[in-house]
């Protein structure tokens, strides 16, 4: 068949046809004549295309099932989570959905019409333009981004779940690092595949977490996340952590690296095969490359604490005094470095996520302060000597002779998903329907915003602080006139930002850039932002910050790009207008 004849059969344009070719969805064979020859194997994939995609699957995801990252269940389960948000778990959008993946899996193509007009458009990518990949191993997401280097540009980006939790009962927090890794290659290997101007790979993922390995490289433990809290068990009258503070003179949070190996030590938790540790993305980068031992760059071991950033090392003598493991130290740098290759591409040595945000959102790494609202939040800046470091505060190494302050929040956007979630409740059970719950949020604080009614003064603190562990939420001030749906959601809003502002200010900055989910979906967030830092607010509009900070740094490391000063030229923001 040519290319008119399965536009007709199929009822797909040639233009949308041409798209679904460029992205790796359709792999057609050419004619003597070079005219391209369509298959009865390619009209069945177009149809499964079709379906997917009137389930308003997107093309990336797509390329991930028909590569076998991921399964058809995984994709479904993600789009209904993404309607019920939006639309509301009795919506006719869910039920449409679930209608289109039923015909999806018995093969029946012919009762839906279909017309590709809102889909993403294709970025050229020309012969010999040069790319760079970031993947980031979040802790329920794995991602990545591509990124063109030639042409200064995000060019595509992915995400599928983590789901390799071995055990999470809110003590102890869990993930099988072998499944975790096989997904990277996957991933990795749909990227390379679909894209072959591939010439570097980043990695960065969650940071503090832990997993020991043997002298060829392999896992001998599940990794421990940085969710876990055994260092907050007590051991005879204190916890595990504050023994770290009392032997060491330094301390250690539940869920970093060494509270756990403390712990583990203590209890005898460690394998006679192990012999040194790492982080999931160091496990990954080892895995890529055949590494059997672990080079960890100082952004993630600084996240294991009992570091010294000073010396680029770890505190030997301190350590030692948690008591005899067996354990050998990681080596440690603080370089742009290629760890080892995979498949030919070099692959540089992963780093922390919060580094690789910063690094793929920040445009002025001198003069922006960096607002990450996800799950959790967090705020950064490159440290000058001018913040006023109180207890609360972290300095993190960034990269080579640069560091950045840290103030992080344990429960900033979810925070915001509790409030979605009362709400929601409350309109499910009087009947009503629970179609727009985050949109009239929004819409309810916004109005509150612009009419300037005050909002409640909300602490946000669900769970606590790193400081604080035990410290509850707390809604104060609150009368007869502020009481209202609109000042609640508002004061939610402005809870989660203050704790972030007070981490620390720094006049001499001159923007905010903000970044996550909670931004990019609810514009009220910009808004407080503004209103409280008295800063322009930009809103940053990669995708996937943190792989796309990965996938810069790995360009770095292969001599691709000269250095981070070369960033700002791939970061795009919109800025917040009052």
């Amino acid at each position: 068949m040519l290319i008119n004849e399965i536009a007709q059969k199929t009822g797909i344009s040639k233009k949308a046809i041409y798209i679904y070719e460029s992205k790796g969805l359709l792999k057609v064979q050419r004619r003597a004549n070079r005219y391209r020859e369509y298959t009865e194997k390619d009209e069945q994939r177009l149809n499964k295309i079709k379906l997917l995609r009137l389930a308003g699957i997107s093309i990336a995801d797509i390329k991930l099932l028909f590569d076998n990252v991921v399964t058809i269940n995984e994709l479904t389960d993600k789009r209904k989570r993404e309607i019920e948000k939006e639309f509301g778990s009795h919506s006719d959008q869910l039920s449409l959905c679930s209608r289109i993946i039923d015909s999806y899996k018995n093969k029946e193509y012919d009762e839906y019409k279909f017309s590709e007009t809102d889909f993403e458009i294709a970025s050229q990518i020309n012969d010999g333009d040069v790319l760079a990949v970031g993947i980031d191993i979040g802790t329920t997401t794995i991602s990545a981004a591509v990124i063109n280097i030639t042409q200064k540009q995000q060019i595509e980006f992915y995400t599928i779940p983590n789901g390799c939790e071995v055990k999470s009962d809110g003590v102890f927090s869990e993930q099988d690092p072998n499944r975790i890794t096989e997904k990277v290659q996957k991933l990795a290997d749909s990227v390379i595949n679909g894209f072959p101007g591939v010439k570097s790979i980043g990695i960065t993922g969650q940071m503090h977490g832990i997993l020991y390995v043997d002298k060829c490289g392999n896992a001998v433990s599940d990794f421990v996340t940085w969710q876990d809290k055994r260092g907050d068990i007590k051991c005879g009258g204190e916890t595990y952590c504050e023994k770290i503070k009392r032997l060491t003179g330094l301390p250690v949070s539940t869920g970093f690296g060494f509270a756990t190996h403390f712990y583990n030590i203590e209890n005898k938790n460690i394998s006679q095969n192990a012999v040194t540790f790492c982080n999931i993305a160091d496990y990954a980068a080892m895995r890529l490359t055949g590494n059997a031992k672990p080079i960890i760059h100082s952004s993630v071991a600084a996240s294991f604490g009992l570091f010294d950033m000073e010396g680029n090392r770890f505190e030997t003598e301190k350590i030692k005094l948690l008591g005899e493991s067996g354990i050998s130290l990681p080596d440690v740098t603080d370089d742009f470095l290629v760890c080892g290759e995979y498949k030919g591409i070099p692959v540089s040595a992963a780093i922390g996520d919060n580094q690789a945000s910063f690094l793929g959102s920040v445009d002025d790494l001198n003069n922006g302060i960096l607002v990450n609202i996800g799950t959790g939040s967090q705020i950064s800046a490159v440290k000058n000597g001018r913040f006023s470091e109180g207890n609360a505060n972290e300095i993190r190494p960034l990269c080579k002779n640069k560091y950045i302050v840290c103030g992080s929040a344990l429960c900033g956007g979810q925070s915001f998903a509790l409030t979605e979630k009362l709400f929601r409740e409350f309109v499910k059970a009087s009947g009503g329907s629970d179609a727009a719950v985050y949109r009239t949020m929004n819409e309810l604080a916004e109005k509150a915003f612009f009419e300037n009614r005050q909002p409640l003064k909300f602490r946000t603190t669900f769970k606590g602080t790193r400081q604080q562990p035990d410290l509850t939420a707390e809604i104060r001030s609150i009368t007869d006139k502020n009481f209202t749906a609109g000042q609640m959601i508002l004061g939610v809003v402005y809870g989660i930002c203050r704790e972030l502002y007070d981490f620390f200010e720094d006049s001499e900055k001159t923007s905010v850039i903000a970044s996550g989910n909670a931004v990019q979906k609810n514009s009220v967030f910009g808004l407080v932002l503004k209103d409280i830092f008295k800063k322009p607010v930009k809103i940053s509009q990669q995708s996937e910050e943190a792989a796309m900070g990965a996938a810069l740094f790995s360009a770095v490391s292969a001599n691709i790009l000269d250095g981070i000063g070369d960033f700002k030229d791939f970061i795009k923001y919109r800025e917040v207008q009052l």
